[in-house]
């Protein structure tokens, strides 16, 4: 034991000695470790945080399903797509007061259905569309039936829906 107290080794480095604590073999192996040489920058990216990942992954999902739900509440019908029947165009947009113009475009046979901003079909306002297009059958007699349906509805003749028509 008595070896152990007086080996230098053991004992702790006099004040300004300039000596480590530390053995040379010690010292030697943390060199890295030395506080006055420069810290190098970690290289290649950072490590991606598994949060940020997630909450990409969230915010994605209830945007898909939101979106997808508004589809299915306006287009059951294929009013998301734009396309709708005469019977659709009567009950839900016509005699509600909804229709604002109808372009018909001749050489394609279809109607553009404008209708008045914000307009409220089948109970839910369309803040996305306000033009929907209808095939038409007979060019000629379009008109001829709008009237007849608008006067069925007793809408008043200064109020009727301006009908124009245009070739492509």
């Amino acid at each position: 034991m008595s070896s152990i107290k007086s080996d230098p080794r053991n004992f702790p480095p006099e004040p300004g000695s300039g000596r480590n604590a530390l053995s040379d073999n010690e010292s030697s192996s943390t060199s890295n470790d030395d506080p006055n040489k420069e810290q190098q920058p970690p290289t290649g990216p950072p490590p991606i945080n598994p949060r940020i990942i997630f909450t990409i992954f969230l915010i994605s999902m209830i945007l898909t399903f939101f979106t997808s739900s508004r589809d299915k509440q306006n287009g059951a019908n294929g009013l998301s797509q734009g396309y709708i029947s005469w019977n659709e165009f009567v009950q839900d947009m016509l005699s509600k007061g909804e229709v604002e113009e109808v372009v018909i475009h001749i050489e394609e046979e279809l109607a553009y259905v404008k209708l008045h901003p914000q307009p409220v079909v089948k109970g839910r306002k369309l803040f996305d569309r306000d033009t929907f297009v209808m095939k038409i059958s007979n060019v000629d007699k379009f008109e001829e039936k709008l009237r007849k349906v608008e006067a069925d509805l007793n809408i008043d003749p200064t109020s009727r829906i301006l009908v124009s028509y245009t070739r492509n």
